[in-house]
Parts: structure tokens; sequence; C-alpha cells
């Protein structure tokens, strides 16, 4: 149990330490297996039904937690077997994202399971402090499902298997299940649509900001249609000054942001001569300086190919840096996982 409780201690500190970025997604996972008690019999003798329901969130991409009841059906070596259930406190450590990094996109990720509860044997009776370790493998199939197959083995007191035999009992578990994350939306009628993220909050500042590109745009829209304006001479021309926000530990451009890109590309599609700074910011409350330069950097760049590859302004009108985390142009933290364009 001490070592159980040190490496859970262990691996929790080294994952926040690594990324504080918080994704605060709460899931629910129903699992369904087998389990195998330890014992003097035939391996097919001591297997018996398993399962668990697991309620927990993930506080960042390398760190979660769940409460878990699980238990079923248990063997053992000599007479009838026994019915049984637990309650775990699991800790969830990601170690795709320990050795590879993040990445919101991964496919197959690995994590370690490390977790304390009590268990209770309903033959006897006999009740129990426990402790468990394991690994779970899972396999992204959406933004709001996960497939996952977990190896536990779960450390309880003597007489667990109504046997006194002056031992710690242990029995292992082989459970498969699903995931899903709460806050997304998934179309059953249109399998192969993708799922979209609901905001939880939605921030007063941004949604002005969306506002007024989305009024600039249409006012733009509707001049198309008109005579060619009259040429204004270069020094009084206004310049153009637009936001593409990001998620948290993000460099996708979510689809109510191109409106914000569109718009510097129709000024520079109006003013041939015009040329445009494109600047990637981080936020400075998560995260560290290392990985906010690298998500500044992508933000970047990923915003000045939509203007090059979607709209057709050329590379060479467009200069392209990144603060990371260094400068600040918001008082919100979260506003500010933003690019800055200006289009002069």
């Amino acid at each position: 149990m001490k070592k159980i409780l040190l490496l859970a201690a262990m691996a929790f500190f080294g994952f926040n330490a690594m990324n504080a970025q918080s994704t605060n997604d709460w899931f629910i996972q129903p699992q369904l297996g087998a389990s195998y008690s330890e014992g003097a019999a035939g391996l097919g003798h001591l297997i018996a039904p398993a399962g668990q329901l697991s309620v927990g969130k993930y506080f960042s991409e390398g760190v979660g937690a769940r409460l878990t009841i699980g238990g079923w059906y248990g063997n053992r070596p000599v007479g009838d077997g026994f019915y049984f259930g637990s309650t775990t406190l699991d800790g969830l450590f990601n170690i795709s994202t320990l050795f590879a990094g993040v990445n919101p996109d991964r496919k197959f990720t690995t994590s370690l399971i490390a977790g304390i509860g009590f268990n209770r044997q309903f033959s006897t009776p006999e009740s129990s402090f426990m402790g468990r370790l394991g690994l779970q493998g899972r396999v992204k199939l959406s933004d709001a499902f996960d497939f996952n197959v977990e190896a536990l083995v779960n450390g309880v007191s003597d007489r667990w298997n109504t046997l006194d035999d002056h031992n710690f009992d242990r029995y292992y578990a082989l459970l498969v299940g699903v995931t899903y994350r709460f806050g997304h939306t998934y179309d059953l009628s249109c399998p192969d649509c993708k799922p979209i993220k609901r905001e939880h909050k939605a921030l007063k500042e941004l949604e002005k900001l969306n506002d007024q590109v989305n009024k600039l745009r249409e006012e733009v829209a509707n001049k198309k249609c008109c005579p060619a304006p009259v040429p204004v001479p270069v020094e009084s021309r206004p310049g153009l000054k637009s936001y593409v926000f990001f998620k948290i530990s993000n460099t996708i451009v979510a689809p109510d942001q191109i409106a914000s890109i569109q718009a510097i590309a129709d000024y520079m599609n109006k003013y041939p001569e015009s040329k445009a700074t494109i600047t990637g910011y981080a936020d400075k409350g998560t995260g560290n300086a290392k990985i906010n330069a690298s998500l500044a950097e992508g933000r970047a760049k990923v915003v000045a190919d939509y203007l090059v590859n979607k709209y057709g302004i050329a590379a060479s009108r467009l200069s392209v840096s990144s603060k990371g985390d260094t400068e600040q142009p918001f008082e919100k933290n979260e506003m500010n996982r933003v690019t800055v364009m200006i289009a002069e």
C-alpha cells in the first residue's frame, strides 16, 4: 500500500510539473470483463465475470482521476464462489504524454492507474481496504468517445477469498469498455460528422470581437455588387486589426474564427499593395515557456497558411512572428491564446 501511494504521488506531481494546461473534461466509463483470483487451483476454475462503472475528470492532458464502483463474482480454490463489490479512487497518469509530449489529436494513449479504496466480500462476509495498480490503453474514436482496454491487479486483505492462509490476497481483472466525455455532441444520424465541443462559458469580449468581424465581413460582401470604389491614397487608408482565438493547448483554427482571417484576406485583396503582420501568443497562466513558445509559433503559422493557401495571399506580403507567453495582449488569461493580424 505504501508503494502504491508513493508511486501515485510521484506520478501526480511529475505530470503537473510537466503540463498544467486544463482540459476540464468530465467523463463516464462503463467496463466489462473477467477477473482471476489467486489460489491453488486451475486457471479456468478461478476465472469469473467482472465489471465496473467509473465517473471522473481529466484535469489536464497528463492527469485525471475517477471514482469507481466495481466487482461481481469471485471463485475460490475450494467450494462455491462469492459475490463482491469495491469502491476505489483512482489516479490516471498519461504515460504517452510523459514520453511523447502533449498532442490532443493522438489516436492511442496509455495511462498508468493507481488507486486505493474499500472492498466487500458478501459470502463470509469480509471487508478490507484495497490498493490497485494497472494500465489502460485508450483508442480515440471521436472527441466524445474512447474505446479502452484495462488490466488491473488488486490487493486486498487475507480471507477475501474465504481462505485464511496468512497472506494478502490478490485478484486480477481484464476489462474493456468505452469512455464518454461530457460537453461534446455526437450525431448518430451522421457518424462521419466531426463531433462539436460545446463551450461551457463564452467570453463576452470574444463574442464582441467576432460580432465586429462578422459585421465587417457582411459590409465587404455587400460592396462586391457595386461599382469599383474610387482609389484612396495609400497614406489615408485605414489599417485593419483582427484576432483569431484558440482553445487551450491547440493550434487548430475553429470554424467560428475563420471569418476573422477572411476579413484580413478581403482587405489585402482590396488593397494589393498592403502587407500584414501575424503574431502568435500563448497564455502565461498555463503550460511553461517552452510549450507556450511552440504553441504561439504554431498559431501564427497556421493563420498564415490559411491566408496563403485558402485565400491566395502571397507569402511575401506576410510577416510572421510569435511572442510565446512573454507578452499578454489581454488582461484575461484565456484570451491570450490568440493570433493577432494587422493589415496596413
